[in-house]
């Protein structure tokens, strides 16, 4: 009989499991991998940028601060780096969620 050595649960040998070693060493290094490439997304795509623009209706030019873009190409190809989590949105859903999430900041702010 073996036991296992987290449980302490006895069991036959035939049953039980042993880490490999060598899958889990290689496991974390992708990881290690993965984080570095979201770490270098973040570096390039998560910062704003301050953009010059000329108002419609003024015809005056200000400026104002925007995220930075990505094609849909690029947007799937670089998503690729974390395929189990939705890196990349459409900017009109970016828009919509951020109006949303400032809203109810400012409404927590007044309660």
């Amino acid at each position: 009989m073996a036991r296992c050595h987290i449980t302490g649960v006895w069991l036959r040998p035939e049953d039980a499991y042993v880490l490999d070693i060598t899958e889990a060493h290689a496991a974390l290094r992708n990881l290690k991998h993965q984080v570095h490439e979201i770490e270098s997304l973040l570096e390039q795509l998560g910062q704003y940028d301050e953009v010059e623009k000329v108002g419609r209706k003024e015809g005056k030019t200000f400026t104002c601060v925007e995220c930075r873009l990505v094609s849909p190409s690029m947007a799937d190809v670089l998503a690729q780096t974390c395929p189990e989590r939705n890196l990349f949105i459409p900017w009109a859903e970016w828009r919509k969620t951020s109006r949303q999430r400032r809203q109810r900041l400012l409404d927590s702010l007044q309660k």
